[in-house]
């Protein structure tokens, strides 16, 4: 907010004995990781992620209500068989790209897990170290430090030796599972992830009926059957001509509850923000001939691509972070003028959807 922010508000408002008994709730913005004992000195009795939604709002009213200590605070759930029943388990959620965290944020508070969330690996590394997490969704490439060595240097610290740590990327190959797996990581799971698959890999992996205490020993986990989703393929129910799987986008919808647009709108539109970005880095790259920035910005743009749906364009552009990886710029501009195209039917397709779900639901 300008002038002053919600914590120093906060404060001030608790230094007041005239308003000092006013229970206070922070509404913190996605991707901004706060932790219960930061809000707890600022005064507030419990914290939720925008966008919130009504049914999440109402339930922490609730238990603000209801509990004069809540931090952490049971995060509100959207009742659905898949929701978990119990208290609040707190998980780490590690993932530089903005559209991802959207979408495997909801789908936690959706499961009924509180979830902190940090953009790279040395951001993870420093938040195990402050809080307790029952267990870690983990990137693998990231800047500043990524997955793969962030879990190695988490899994050095003899205290989380048996900490589940489970894998979220876009790649797929067997060998990929395999360097997560070498890496210490306990599971696999391919984007984009079904809430049913994350359930199912977080029941196997986390115990689902108490806290997690950081110093807890437990059994230690093997990795020679990793929980993994296979690839999404348009064998069946997709059009080899569509732009956008069906299916990803029922999915992704439904996250947001019935007739409830908000979440997918922000979804769409933080996938085109970001696209225009990742279109601005590949073009440079290509005209640069800059291998390294060609892989990091087609492997990220692939990877929101799968998460929107987009499977012919995240397939385009892994074509492009191949040509990173090989530093063969041969067929460069070819493929990046068929990723544009590519991405001019996703972006028309995602606005006609957005246009008949909302008369849908008018």
């Amino acid at each position: 907010m300008p002038s002053i922010n919600g914590f120093d508000l906060g404060k001030m408002i608790k230094a007041d004995p005239q308003l000092a008994s006013i229970r206070l709730i922070l509404l913190n913005p996605l991707g901004n990781r706060v932790d219960g004992e930061t809000a707890r000195q600022a005064g507030f009795a419990a914290h939720l992620t925008k966008p919130v939604r009504y049914h999440q709002l109402h339930q922490c009213l609730l238990n603000v209500i209801n509990r004069s200590e809540i931090l952490p605070p049971s995060l509100p759930k959207q009742e659905t068989e898949l929701t978990h029943k119990g208290p609040a388990i707190r998980l780490l959620l590690v993932d530089d790209n903005p559209v991802n965290q959207k979408v495997a944020v909801r789908m936690l508070e959706t499961l009924g897990y509180q979830v902190d969330v940090a953009t790279n690996g040395l951001e993870a590394v420093k938040a195990v170290t402050e809080h307790p997490y029952a267990g870690i969704l983990m990137d693998c490439l990231m800047p500043e430090m990524d997955g793969f060595e962030a879990t190695m240097t988490i899994r050095n610290q003899e205290k989380f030796s048996s900490l589940p740590i489970i894998a979220m990327t876009a790649n797929t190959m067997q060998g990929d599972q395999d360097k997560c797996l070498s890496a210490g990581m306990n599971a696999f799971l391919s984007k984009p992830v079904k809430l049913q698959d994350l359930k199912d890999t977080l029941e196997k992996w986390i115990p689902q009926n108490s806290w997690t205490d950081p110093n807890q020993k437990t059994t230690r986990m093997t990795n020679t059957e990793p929980t993994t989703t296979p690839p999404n393929t348009a064998s069946s129910g997709q059009s080899s001509h569509s732009p956008l799987d069906p299916r990803v986008l029922a999915d992704l919808q439904q996250l947001g509850g019935e007739n409830d647009l908000e979440f997918f709108a922000s979804l769409v539109e933080q996938f085109l923000q970001d696209s225009a970005t990742h279109l601005a880095g590949l073009q440079e790259a290509i005209m640069a001939e800059n291998a390294d920035a060609l892989q990091k910005v087609a492997h990220a743009f692939k990877g929101t691509s799968r998460i929107i749906g987009a499977k012919p364009l995240s397939e385009i552009a892994s074509q492009l972070e191949e040509i990173g990886q090989t530093r063969n710029f041969t067929k460069a501009e070819t493929a990046f003028k068929v990723l544009w195209s590519e991405f001019d039917r996703v972006q028309a397709a995602l606005q006609s959807e957005l246009s008949h779900a909302s008369s849908a639901t008018s």
